[in-house]
């Protein structure tokens, strides 16, 4: 059994699953230690604009511009 966490707590370990690292790894554009802060960004993006863990997560709502749109895009054209 995991000890319960702290506050002051520095490393923690985890295995992923499958999902999890998926979900990571397209995050960080194949990096999980970029997609883990990447995640946080986003986490702290809903968090400002109002979201708390008690909602469930289909109460946020995602508006991309045509150009974020057409900029996604582009950088993933260029990847392959």
């Amino acid at each position: 059994m995991a000890r319960p966490p702290k506050r002051t707590t520095r490393y923690f370990q985890r295995t992923l699953g499958v999902e999890e690292l998926q979900i990571l790894i397209a995050a960080g554009n194949g990096n999980i230690s970029d997609g883990f802060r990447e995640l946080m960004d986003v986490y702290s993006h809903v968090w400002s604009l109002g979201f708390r863990p008690i909602m469930p997560l289909s109460s946020i709502e995602v508006a991309l511009s045509i150009d974020d749109v057409i900029q996604g895009n582009q950088e993933d054209s260029s990847e392959d």
